[in-house]
């Protein structure tokens, strides 16, 4: 096979708009996929920022914003005329689309295995020098999210595509309503906070802006080629999290521990009676096991360190005051937007002075006596 059109150790250059690359194009283009959703919505603009040309496959009109300087197919990963369409002139793919805890979970085949086996067939069609495939920590797990993420896996490795897998752990950040910021909202409304076993189960959380540094780390590298990498920032314990969120909030809620056969039993007529977030029963099994993995290998490879949670938390909260107030900080990267392999090319922008730091100077003491977070 002709190298040039197909480098196993040197992938591309990317770049700025009007450097030519490798291949003669005047920019390296990615396609997206799950653009519009809660990482795409950070790695899309910090893509464009590099200067990388964006394809985004879209299932509607995503409404104003920064998608006026993409390249915009309609279409989703079921249809084989848009996946095509979408990667005319394609580089490399970022496939972030999936589904998580669907009310109907046939979707978890129909979207999570045949779509990404149709885009990883489509890709090897069209010469993608680099496929990143976005799978997830719940592998191994026996989750029916995790088996789904798990066979994509194998269908992308034996696809014959160029590509690089992440397993990140729970990722976090403004916009993020179904996970950890989903939490964060209980922990301030609720009087009962509910800990399915003891709390001391680990994860290691991620900022949403430390996976998209990841990604455009690897997009240009073929250090990263055929190799799948575990994403998070430092373990961390549920009871952890909680407390870090308790400090933030102005409420101070009772924790109540509960086995996991009670917690199957309420998750049961919580979601029968719409009283709370859609749990599944696949969810609250894990909740208290530890997810972790190691994270070594993707950090001497590159050189890269994700955020502490404590750290990435507070600076979530920053920006969504920086938000109310008109003033968001965004995710800065080098002038270059990618170069050296060895040397971690983005770097976030140093959060806001913390405000609310100054705000508890001046807070009335809050009641503690139902504050029940137990130590690790």
């Amino acid at each position: 096979m002709d190298k040039k059109e197909r480098p196993s150790k040197k992938i591309w250059q990317g770049g700025k708009a009007g450097k030519a690359d490798a291949f003669g194009a005047q920019k390296t283009n990615v396609l997206v996929t799950g653009a519009t959703g809660f990482l795409g919505r950070r790695l899309v603009p910090a893509l464009l920022q590099c200067g990388y040309g964006v394809t985004c496959l879209v299932r509607g009109d995503p409404g104003p914003g920064l998608w006026a300087d993409c390249r915009m197919i309609e279409g989703d990963l079921r249809d084989e005329k848009s996946i095509a369409a979408a990667l005319e002139g394609t580089h490399a793919v970022v496939h972030a689309g999936a589904v998580i805890n669907p009310k109907d979970p046939s979707l978890f085949e129909t979207v999570n295995v045949k779509g990404t086996k149709s885009l990883a067939e489509a890709s090897k069609k069209a010469r993608v020098h680099h496929f990143i495939f976005i799978s997830s920590v719940d592998v191994g797990h026996g989750t029916k999210y995790g088996n789904s993420k798990e066979t994509g896996e194998e269908i992308v490795k034996t696809s014959g595509v160029p590509f690089t897998i992440f397993r990140p752990g729970p990722i976090y950040g403004v916009g993020d309503d179904k996970n950890i910021m989903e939490l964060f909202n209980l922990v301030k409304t609720k009087k009962v906070m509910p800990v399915i076993g003891s709390g001391n189960n680990l994860r290691q959380p991620i900022h949403v802006d430390d996976v998209v540094l990841a990604i455009i780390r690897v997009i240009c590298s073929g250090k990263a080629i055929g190799k799948t990498y575990y994403l998070g920032g430092p373990s961390i314990t549920h009871n952890e999290i909680l407390a870090a969120m308790i400090e933030a909030s102005d409420n101070r809620p009772t924790i109540v521990h509960l086995p996991s056969g009670l917690a199957k039993t309420l998750v049961m007529a919580v979601n029968k009676f719409g009283l709370g977030p859609n749990i599944s029963r696949d969810q609250v099994r894990t909740l208290d096991s530890d997810k972790t993995g190691d994270l070594g290998p993707f950090e001497e490879d590159f050189k890269f360190k994700a955020r502490p949670f404590k750290e990435g938390f507070n600076q979530v909260l920053d920006e969504l005051e920086g938000r109310e107030t008109g003033k968001t900080p965004s995710l800065a990267l080098d002038s270059d937007g990618q170069g050296n392999e060895n040397t971690q090319k983005g770097k976030p922008t140093p959060p806001p002075k913390d405000k609310r730091a100054a705000k508890a100077m001046n807070r009335k003491p809050k009641k503690t006596a139902n504050k029940k977070v137990p130590a690790r």
